[in-house]
């Protein structure tokens, strides 16, 4: 069924901030993957360009060498003190080229710009992060460049330990019917974007137990109409389009919004919850503790009755 599902995507869309670190840190499904450069001497001077990266360096040890940051990289707190040499998709190439990296480690949606670096003569480490495989996969790559092979084990050790744990307590539940908005003109529920298959959000939501609505879309994120939303029945919604920080008053507003579509499961027993944090779009060493929010989000009402909330999300639904 494709009714009210639109492939294209709009260039004056409604985005959320949450939405944009989505763009930089998953904008490998959208350009084409370069090759990776020849590997030469342990990095002591890294710049990282995208959230994930950043977080990897500093979980097994080498904060100390990060030498340049993007805007968008603000975990863990350290990282926000280091230089910052701009974003996705155009960098500052010559604040980078002033911070002498031996080593740029980023993705392969920066396309032209990993050109210009080999231009340069820059030496260059591009991972993927299109799944929680290469996430696991990318610690790796990571710390066979920089010699961090121990720190990068007992990481993914403990994550993949993690998973196993989340993954056995989700199939003791039934699955629910989900819709993961990232997206939508603000005040309405018009030009709704919505996470559809193949993304690394969809690999999450499945993780936590729900089932993506939207998984036979056309499009990675695809604009969805009411007709049908009412037409696929969620019974759980999750809003990221709201944006960090927000107001009492605007959540208020925005769960309003959404109680339009008063024959739909979600809106008829109230399981809407919105998602500020950008923590669940980055495909890092936290993925456990993103998959156990998001879990904690889906089944809300049945940990209530047992009088506990995996993962303690904080709830602007009820």
């Amino acid at each position: 069924m494709q009714l009210g599902i639109k492939h294209e995507c709009s260039p004056g869309m409604p985005i959320s901030a949450l939405f944009v670190v989505l763009i930089v840190i998953c904008g490998g499904m959208f350009c084409c993957t370069p090759q990776q450069s020849e590997e030469t001497g342990v990095p002591r001077r890294i710049i990282s360009l995208s959230p994930n990266v950043t977080e990897i360096l500093f979980a097994i040890g080498l904060g100390d060498r990060v030498v340049g940051v993007t805007d968008v990289c603000k975990y863990p707190p350290e990282a926000r003190a280091k230089p910052h040499v701009g974003t996705f998709p155009m960098p500052n190439i010559e604040q980078i080229v002033m911070l002498k990296p031996d080593l740029i480690i980023l993705l392969p949606s920066y396309g032209e710009t990993i050109d210009k670096f080999e231009s340069l003569g820059l030496r260059m480490l591009v991972v993927k992060n299109d799944s929680i495989q290469d996430v696991l996969d990318s610690i790796q790559e990571i710390a066979k460049v920089t010699g961090a092979g121990e720190a990068a084990q007992a990481l993914t050790e403990e994550m993949t330990q993690k998973l196993e744990r989340l993954r056995e307590q989700r199939e003791s539940r039934a699955r629910r019917r989900v819709l993961f908005v990232v997206g939508k003109n603000p005040g309405t529920l018009q030009q709704i974007y919505a996470v559809g298959p193949g993304t690394f959000l969809d690999e999450m939501l499945q993780a936590a137990g729900g089932a993506n609505i939207l998984a036979d879309a056309p499009s990675f994120y695809p604009i969805v109409s009411k007709e049908e939303i009412i037409v696929r029945d969620p019974e759980v919604i999750l809003d990221a389009s709201i944006g960090e920080k927000s107001s009492e008053e605007q959540r208020r507003i925005n769960f309003q919004i959404w109680n339009q579509l008063q024959t739909v499961s979600a809106v008829k027993y109230k399981r809407i919850y919105f998602i500020e944090d950008s923590q669940i779009t980055i495909p890092g060493p936290r993925i456990p503790e993103s998959i156990e929010y998001l879990m904690g989000l889906i089944y809300q009402d049945i940990a209530e009755k047992l009088g506990h909330k995996p993962g303690e999300p904080e709830l602007h639904g009820d």
